[in-house]
């Protein structure tokens, strides 16, 4: 630590420790999800659903396996209160 230290703050001053570009991982990463969401809009404009259920973006990440209990009641009581407040016409038009 000593030497890390001497190095930023050698003769008294601050170096400048350069800006890390993003990692190409996260760029693609980015990409993906970022066409993933347009593809999404794009097909459901074109083919309205009868019912959409919102479940937040943050709800859950890409490694929460060990999760997968509340993440799965979670959707289940976002399911359940998307139904409910449907008027009883639209329920009957749904397929069993």
């Amino acid at each position: 630590m000593g030497a890390l230290v001497g190095g930023l703050f050698a003769a008294g001053r601050v170096e400048e420790v350069p800006a890390q570009p993003p990692a190409l991982s996260s760029i693609r990463a980015t990409d993906v999800a970022q066409r993933a969401i347009d593809l999404t809009r794009q097909h459901l404009a074109a083919h309205p659903p009868d019912l959409v259920i919102e479940v937040p973006q943050n709800i859950c990440g890409t490694m929460d396996f060990p999760r997968t209990t509340p993440i799965i009641e979670q959707g289940q009581a976002l399911t359940a209160r998307a139904l409910d407040a449907l008027p009883d016409r639209a329920l009957d038009a749904l397929p069993d």
